[in-house]
């Protein structure tokens, strides 16, 4: 009897996946499907800068796979079981169920690759990193930080095998990464708070949460900009941003304050967008557009760049 459940097969011949079924025969997976191959690296061997050799060794034959199952975090977030290579045998494969009764033909013999789910209790980096507090990764495809995934926790599931959750080190969209490290608390637990609920909504394109975790997010950069020049933060954005505009163009204008006319602007254009979130601008007809709605997150990224607290 087969282990349900834990093995995969390739079949070379129609380049598919299967899985066997309880009575031995395996049937091929959905074509929706997503499996992906994948490469782990540690912290260390990401910050050596390794990702385009190891970008190079993922057209290898036997990479390690992430099959790719419904993740409760929602996007951009993973949620993926391991499997690795366990060499290769002869299967029977079932006649293709995507056709017609009349035209399926009848199951026969062929010879496949095999794949077997990495349990919970392996020896495996991923899961003794994940144990030690160890930052680790799984890279899925050539294009550099955008195919790189944060492992960020280890469990199993009811079949003990080994479950991944994952989140991107860098979304495709143009944001910029953050680096809230130099801002005091608790104003760096509020800016990580609403930059992760941001990125969820740019993997999501929520173009009405983009602008309000938009304009949180820039709450805290003018309140940080104006911490740095010696300064109080008004309680609103529309009187922070007044306020640095008062520092900037002040004769005084303190060397510690980060914030040009540029990232003043910034922020006046985000709060203006917030605006039209509103009721009553909806009302009035000031509808806010999808696409203009999603710029905000290009916005904000470049009042991250300007106030320190990110890169590209």
């Amino acid at each position: 009897m087969p282990q349900v459940g834990y093995l995969l097969y390739h079949f070379e011949d129609t380049a598919e996946f299967g899985e066997p079924l309880p009575t031995g025969p395996v049937m091929p997976l959905p074509t929706e499907s997503l499996i992906l191959k994948a490469i782990y690296l540690t912290d260390t061997e990401v910050s050596l800068g390794t990702l385009y050799d190891a970008g190079q060794r993922l057209r290898q034959r036997h990479s390690h796979l992430l099959r790719i199952v419904p993740s409760p975090d929602g996007p951009p977030f993973r949620l993926a079981l391991v499997y690795v290579h366990s060499g290769g045998e002869e299967v029977t494969r079932v006649g293709d169920w995507r056709l017609p009764q009349s035209l399926r033909t009848r199951s026969y013999m062929v010879q496949a690759t095999r794949y077997v789910a990495v349990r919970m209790g392996s020896s495996y980096s991923w899961e003794s990193d994940a144990t030690l507090g160890r930052q680790g990764y799984f890279l899925t495809g050539i294009s550099g930080p955008s195919a790189l995934w944060r492992v960020g926790r280890v469990e199993g599931d009811a079949l003990d095998r080994q479950l991944v959750a994952l989140s991107p080190v860098r979304l495709p969209h143009p944001i910029a990464a953050p680096n809230f490290d130099k801002v005091a608390e608790p104003l760096q637990a509020f800016l990580r708070q609403h930059f992760e609920e941001f990125q969820k909504a740019v993997g999501r394109n929520a173009y009405l949460d983009v602008v309000n975790r938009a304009s949180s997010l820039a709450e805290g950069i003018m309140e940080y900009s104006l911490t740095l020049a010696g300064r109080a933060a008004p309680s609103t954005l529309a009187a922070r941003i007044g306020e640095a505009r008062k520092v900037a163009l002040g004769d005084d204008r303190p060397a510690t304050f980060p914030l040009t006319g540029y990232g003043i602007a910034l922020a006046e254009r985000i709060r203006v967008l917030h605006q039209r979130t509103h009721a009553d601008r909806a009302i009035q007809g000031h509808h806010l557009r999808p696409e203009v709605g999603m710029s905000a997150a290009i916005d904000v990224s470049e009042l991250m760049i300007e106030a320190g607290l990110g890169h590209y």
